[in-house]
């Protein structure tokens, strides 16, 4: 008796395949900035806070602002981690001018992000494309329509990092979500618990207060306190 082969039927082309991801508001993505140049303009207390997670990534901060403009936030902040002559990855550089055009020029190394903060629509509308005609992927504070991404809610447990954004839709949320990730990640160095092998300490720990925006650039960790001195924690502006 001979036995008729078993042949499963075959997929029809042209029917549709099953999505296995939604549409995406924005694309959620983790960017190296280890010892890569950024430039930050502005000397506010926003700018501070942005400068300070930049470094904390490892970029060489360029800090444009003229030294009267400097907020007490940014004057503590360089002198904790400002760098003297040359550039240094995690370190901010200080540069008592504003920004301009020249800044974009072709360099050795292209600047990896560009950030500014400013109240004028102008100025912001300026900076934008100037970054962008140097192909450098541009922030500018509190201005969506000059922005080619967001910061975002982090969850720093190093090397665990959770980026959360409600894309401005839902900022309660966005907060609610980061603040829940943070009971359920206590910090390595406090719970006791082992980091897999060549992982470095997290370098910060604690919890700092987010912003007004849940997807708008609050971090939950604190930095390293210098021993001399702990600055009160302050509110960045959401940046969307």
């Amino acid at each position: 008796m001979s036995l008729t082969p078993i042949v499963p039927p075959r997929k029809d082309p042209t029917a549709a395949r099953p999505k296995r991801m939604g549409e995406l508001a924005v694309l959620p993505v983790f960017f190296s900035l280890k010892g890569r140049p950024v430039l930050m303009a502005g000397g506010s207390a926003a700018a501070a806070w942005k400068a300070e997670v930049l470094a904390a990534s490892g970029a060489s901060v360029e800090l444009y602002a003229p030294a009267e403009d400097l907020d007490a936030e940014m004057a503590a902040l360089l002198a904790e981690i400002g760098a003297q002559d040359e550039p240094q990855p995690g370190r901010i550089r200080h540069h008592d001018r504003p920004w301009a055009l020249d800044l974009f020029a072709p360099r050795p190394e292209r600047l990896a992000l560009a950030i500014l903060d400013t109240e004028s629509e102008a100025e912001g509308h300026a900076f934008a494309c100037a970054a962008r005609a140097a192909s450098v992927p541009v922030n500018v504070v509190d201005k969506p329509a000059f922005c080619d991404f967001a910061f975002g809610s982090i969850v720093n447990r190093s090397p665990v990092v959770i980026g959360i954004s409600t894309f401005g839709a839902a900022p309660i949320l966005g907060q609610a979500i980061r603040r829940r990730i943070e009971t359920l990640l206590p910090l390595p160095c406090q719970a006791g618990q082992d980091l897999p092998p060549g992982c470095a300490t997290p370098r910060w720990s604690g919890s700092r207060p987010g912003s007004s925006d849940g997807s708008s650039g609050s971090v939950s960790p604190t930095r390293r306190s210098s021993p001399a001195r702990r600055r009160p924690a302050t509110r960045p502006r959401p940046d969307g």
